[in-house]
């Protein structure tokens, strides 16, 4: 063969080599960027789900005492008929006592809870 075809060859091959190791040198930095950036990625995801976790959990608290108030009322008014009936049982003349109590939860079942019809 002719030595200036071989060269010719020579130096293309030599080209190829550079381009080749460019090519992975780029590969390089950008597989340690990736490797590099996965822990704050991570983190992130993390830190969005306990920032939503923390908005729920606030938004519970703020409608929990209303929700309290609402059961200890209702617990209020179940102790006093719950008087009222005992006070029946043990004196046999509360009648006048367990209207008014019956009308109370009548009251608070009906026109605050809607729970009766």
């Amino acid at each position: 063969m002719n030595p200036q075809v071989l060269e010719s060859i020579s130096n293309l091959v030599i080209v190829l080599q550079c381009v080749t190791l460019v090519a992975s040198v780029i590969a390089l930095f950008v597989s340690l960027g990736k490797i590099a950036a996965k822990p704050n990625k991570t983190q992130d995801q993390r830190l969005d789900a306990l920032e939503s976790w923390q908005k729920e959990v606030n938004n519970r608290l703020e409608h929990g005492n209303t929700h309290f108030e609402s059961i200890d009322e209702g617990n209020t008014v179940m102790q006093n008929s719950m008087l009222a009936i005992m006070d029946a049982l043990i004196s046999g003349d509360n009648k006048d006592e367990l209207q008014k109590r019956r009308n109370d939860m009548y009251d608070y079942l009906t026109k605050k809870k809607g729970l009766l019809s």
